[in-house]
């Protein structure tokens, strides 16, 4: 505030220094689905302008964490795993629980969320269910993300910009551009491009190379058409290609050497050691295209949106993160996605009932190929759990021989979604107004799996057996572990909605109630086949040794065995053996089920101090079904989506916004609190005996706090001036508590980070801006886990520092 007498005197003297702001009046966006601007809905909501992208360095949506209360994304080893969480609700894998739509086209798979923003004129953030009107998937919240009109934006913008570390040389860099066309009346088009990488922080001790450097670029295309003053047409269409070094996961130490609490490096541990032999890479390529056609008529305004989205990756991932050689995965990723939405709703001139009915398709065709290989030490590894569970009596030895074991598998894993929606506000007396909404959602995926193993398709190992100084025998023999396997599933799904709003006079705000439901889709744990192949390969071997024990057995010569003593011998040694044979793998324990909630909500969106001053207010409970969380195999070998009870979430929004000094000074404050915890999750007995209850403990990978506020100036200079405006703001943010596992053992304690700007706007339109991030050098955590007997921790950037440099032509 000290800076506020400075920016007052610069400006024309007047006697209201304020002046009424909306970011959804300045940045005008047509929405087929909206009657009206989300902060006179129902509904707890985040907006965020091209200004505001800019103060926070925004270049991607994860860049936004925290500033939206209780609006979480943090860093979980690559893009791939690009988690959103809102209000307790969210997915590290497979389907994601917040939707996300660019310029009103879906972003089906969540593999694609991390993408750069460029050309970016506004981010909405919508917290609680919006089944309703976008269906599967947004039972947390959901993400709109517009880019700038070409109709109405003229000029080149041409950006690029440096960075680099405070205590290491960790080179960051960025180019981009965005050209804005007008090849006839009406019509606008805009053609961008960009480029960024950076080389990292976190040193592969194993290889001396960083483990978190990356590489993308990519272009983007709009373009807009208005023929007639009812109809537009906008086609979009953009590409990214990325390339990265992934899971930069710090070895901790033995789990066991940890007591329970907030015991990960970032709480004063020693940082551990990063020594990966195979290193983890991520290399995606994704492609969006949708054309949307608009026509206004009398009555109604009719919409259609055709996406298509198509989506390559690959991710090697060394999945011990050690410097043993035990095992890795390559997963490659193959999907097409079609879709198709079409809605009509009320014109705007209809001031008592506004109304918005449609329907939905969706046709996703996924391939996986996902081959996991056990090396040398993880050779050894498999012989140990396999000797560990060996008889005594007879004493049996089974290894494998071979150097490595490499399992494969191609998985196709198609599915489709169909609904019919339809949701309407009837203003009922004075301010107060109702809204009704419902949709029938249908969801149907089938899983098409081949597994086994690379060659010949069987695995050599070693059999020897000692029944007495009379009767030993060994052997090589070979397993086959090919498993496969047809399954489908399909789900319908209603998804209510209601709500109770009343507009306050003199456009102060307006306050609600509101009840919905929303669902995720379930799946399939497609990385789990290896498990299902080591079952089923463990009970070949077993059934392979059966066999031949019976017929060695059998061909003694009678003098020496009688009949009856074999068989007497046989079935000793099958019971035996019977014990110690798994079941025969079922592939049906790949799927889990969907998941819902109900979400009950109550808030206030409020213009105070004759509209200096908004505030958006917001409490809810959400209590979920079958909710699905992300956790470790029983194996310690790769990660499942399990279906764990109940939970209820409940907590509380407040989000504070005010421009002062004609729109010169703008301060903001965002806080959200959200207690998640599971009511039902008890796992009965444990196969050591342990009884396992979860219940009453917190959601893992939720923060119960995010925080932020901020503070922006802009002091105009003089429009004949070489240097135009000067420019400078900060603000901080932090998270926290968050638990890493169901049990609750171990977590991370609430943090914060401060950062800053400061800029100057020159002639010819010249923008440069210097930034720092994490001031306060804040070391945490943003995902720890347990794995195998050890523990596992990755960190957010240190502290760094950067110019950018904009212009405008």
């Amino acid at each position: 505030m000290l800076f506020l007498p400075l920016l007052l005197s610069a400006a024309p003297v007047c006697a209201d220094t304020t002046k009424h702001f909306d970011i959804e009046e300045a940045v005008v966006v047509a929405s087929p689905k909206e009657t009206r601007q989300l902060r006179q809905q129902p509904l707890s909501v985040s907006l965020f302008d091209a200004g505001t992208l800019n103060n926070r360095q925004a270049g991607a949506l994860k860049n936004l964490s925290a500033y939206a209360p209780n609006f979480y994304m943090p860093q979980y080893g690559s893009r791939l795993t690009s988690a959103c969480y809102i209000r307790g609700i969210g997915s590290r894998i497979n389907t994601p629980a917040v939707g996300l739509y660019v310029d009103n086209v879906p972003y089906v798979d969540k593999s694609s969320y991390d993408f750069s923003f460029q050309g970016i004129e506004r981010v909405d953030i919508m917290r609680g269910p919006q089944g309703t009107l976008y269906g599967r998937n947004t039972m947390g919240g959901l993400v709109r993300v517009f880019t700038a009109d070409p109709i109405t934006h003229h000029g080149t913008d041409v950006s690029a910009g440096i960075g680099t570390g405070w205590q290491q040389r960790a080179m960051q860099r960025h180019a981009a551009f965005t050209t804005y066309l007008h090849p006839a009346n009406r019509m606008g088009l805009s053609i961008g491009g960009y480029y960024e990488g950076e080389d990292g922080y976190f040193k592969n001790q194993a290889t001396g190379k960083k483990q978190d450097a990356s590489e993308a670029g990519g272009a983007r295309l709009r373009w807009s058409w208005r023929p007639t003053d009812v109809v537009k047409i906008d086609w979009t269409a953009s590409y990214e290609h990325s390339n990265e070094k992934a899971c930069p996961y710090y070895l901790l130490g033995n789990t066991s050497d940890f007591a329970q609490g907030y015991n990960t490096a970032a709480n004063g541990a020693a940082i551990g050691t990063l020594e990966q032999n195979r290193p983890s890479t991520y290399r995606r390529g994704v492609f969006n295209t949708g054309i949307g056609v608009e026509h206004r008529l009398p009555k109604f305004t009719l919409s259609s949106i055709t996406a298509y989205q198509r989506l390559d990756d690959r991710l090697f991932m060394d999945q011990d993160f050690t410097r043993q050689d035990i095992f890795s995965l390559c997963q490659k990723q193959h999907a097409n996605t079609v879709s198709e939405e079409i809605a009509l709703k009320s014109p705007a001139s209809n001031s008592r009932w506004t109304w918005t009915t449609g329907a939905f398709g969706m046709y996703q065709s996924l391939r996986t190929d996902c081959p996991v290989t056990f090396y040398g030490e993880g050779v050894d590894y498999l012989n140990t759990q396999i000797g560990a569970n060996l008889p005594t009596r007879p004493a049996i030895s089974i290894a494998f021989t071979g150097n490595d074991i490499p399992f494969a598998a191609r998985l196709k894993t198609p599915s489709v979604n169909a609904a019919l929606f339809h949701q309407s506000t009837v203003k009922l007396v004075g301010g107060l107004s109702m809204t009704l909404g419902l949709r029938l959602d249908y969801d149907y995926r089938k899983l098409d799996m081949t597994s086994g193993t690379e060659g010949n398709g069987t695995i050599p190992y070693h059999f020897g057996m000692s029944m007495g100084p009379t009767m030993q025998f060994a052997t090589d023999l070979e397993a086959d572990a090919s498993l496969n396997s047809s399954l489908s599933h399909h789900s319908w799904q209603v998804l209510p909605k209601g709500a109770l709003n009343y507009a306050l006079p003199r456009g102060l705000g307006n306050i609600y109630v509101s009840v919905a439901k929303g669902y995720r889709a379930g799946g399939y744990n497609i990385q789990s086949y290896s498990d299902l192949s080591q079952q089923l390969l463990r009970r070949q071997m077993m059934l392979g040794v059966r066999q031949y024990s019976e017929q060695t057995i059998r061909r003694i010569p009678d003098e020496v065995i009688p009949d009856a003593k074999k068989d007497k011998i046989i079935a000793i040694m099958t019971g035996v053996l019977d014990r110690v044979t798994p079941q025969a793998p079922d592939a049906s324990t790949l799927y889990y089920k969907p998941e819902y909630t109900w979400s009950y909500e109550a808030g206030i969106h409020h213009n105070l101090a004759d509209k200096m001053l908004q505030l958006d207010l917001a409490v809810f409970c959400m209590k979920t079904h079958d909710q699905q969380i992300a956790r470790f195999a029983q194996s310690g070998m790769g990660r499942v989506m399990v279906n764990a009870g109940r939970s209820r979430s409940t907590g509380v929004e407040v989000g504070l916004r005010s421009q002062l000094a004609h729109d010169r000074l703008t301060l903001t404050a965002n806080y959200g609190y959200t207690h998640a915890k599971f009511t039902r999750y008890d796992l009965g007995t444990s196969a050591s005996g342990t009884r396992v209850d979860y219940t009453g403990n917190r959601v893992p990978f939720v923060p119960q706090h995010t925080f932020s506020a901020s503070a922006d100036a802009e002091l105009p200079v003089s429009p004949d001036n070489f240097v135009r405006t000067f420019a400078f703001g900060a603000d901080v943010k932090g998270a926290g508590s968050i638990m890493w596992d169901e049990a609750n053992t171990f977590g991370q304690k609430f943090y914060a980070t401060l950062g800053a700007h400061v800029g100057t706007t020159l002639a010819g339109n010249v923008q440069l801006n210097l930034w720092a991030r994490n001031l306060t050098g804040t070391r945490y955590a943003t995902f720890a886990f347990d794995s195998m007997g050890h523990r596992f921790a990755q960190y957010a950037a240190p502290r760094s520092f950067g110019l950018d440099v904009k212009w405008h032509f």
